[in-house]
């Protein structure tokens, strides 16, 4: 058995498709919430499933990566994607990181060693093929969002597994990094194919520097957010210039840069009194507050593989 579901109370499980029936404790206006165990690399590692009641058709599947001082429960409702999961009809999973001191190996290389400290590639691979093969995820629409450190793991996995992934958000991350005490670089890697991006950043971020440089937080230097757009925007052949426009308020400007075929633009929000946290709720266009989550669903609803 490569996987087990574990409920808030004692259950004998023996496959992950019983667990999606059986383990199932509801919060209040969302769906079951189970605890999924998968041994990888030697290490058993955890992932919260939000599971949705089965409907015969397959649905949309987002990957939610908290950050290095966050949990999977922390995360999800923080960001508000627990509801938003739950409103829209889409499976969320929120993986936890490997271990203690391990963290999130979006840039393995600033560790200065020749293995990384977990296989976290390798493990979301294999939790993605367990889930489709398990609940019905539509394979097409499945997408990667993290926070922070986990948004730099999300696009180390957009560069990396194209094949998987239709879409990637994250709030207040980079595609690079330097460990400042060993000149040690890292970036991620060219993807496959092309990848529409949703990116919120907050100007008064002190620990990943919009500009980038050295952030408060650890040895390290990032690379900046236009550094990171302009990465992807090459990579999906957008316009060299974007649209900028105002959202809302004059608290935020959102930049569109339209890809060919209008299958995989790339648009930044920038939030000029946003610091490192997840931000709270943003004026929408008509004077409405939305939320981070609604506006990364509402951009990667529209893609599919």
């Amino acid at each position: 058995m490569w996987w087990r579901a574990i409920g808030p109370v004692a259950l004998a499980i023996t496959t992950c498709r019983m667990a999606g029936q059986a383990a199932s404790a509801t919060t209040e206006g969302r769906g079951p919430l189970l605890t999924l165990v998968l041994r990888h690399d030697g290490l058993d590692r955890e992932t919260r499933l939000q599971a949705l009641p089965r409907r015969g058709e397959r649905v949309p599947l987002v990957i939610l990566i908290h950050c290095s001082t966050d949990t999977p429960d922390g995360i999800a409702s923080r960001s508000g994607f627990d509801r938003l999961a739950a409103k829209e009809g889409f499976y969320l999973a929120m993986p936890e990181v490997a271990g203690p001191k391990r963290g999130w190996t979006a840039h393995p290389a600033i560790f200065g060693k020749t293995k990384p400290p977990s296989d976290d590639i390798g493990y979301f691979r294999a939790l993605i093929e367990r889930l489709v093969d398990a609940y019905p995820v539509d394979p097409k629409r499945i997408y990667v969002v993290g926070h922070l450190s986990g948004g730099m793991m999300a696009y180390r996995l957009a560069a990396e597994m194209a094949d998987v992934f239709a879409g990637v958000g994250v709030v207040n991350a980079t595609i690079g990094v330097e460990a400042t005490k060993t000149g040690l670089k890292s970036r991620v890697p060219r993807p496959s194919r092309s990848m529409p991006v949703v990116a919120f950043h907050g100007w008064s971020n002190e620990v990943l520097p919009y500009d980038g440089g050295r952030g408060s937080r650890g040895n390290r230097a990032y690379m900046s957010v236009n550094e990171s757009i302009d990465f992807w925007k090459h990579v999906n052949g957008c316009q060299e210039r974007g649209t900028p426009e105002r959202f809302g308020s004059r608290d935020t400007v959102r930049i569109t840069y339209p890809s060919p075929d209008g299958r995989a633009d790339v648009v930044l929000f920038k939030l000029p009194k946003a610091n490192h946290e997840w931000p709270r709720a943003i004026v929408g266009e008509r004077g409405e507050k939305t939320t981070v989550a609604e506006l990364m669903w509402a951009f990667l609803s529209r893609q599919s593989r």
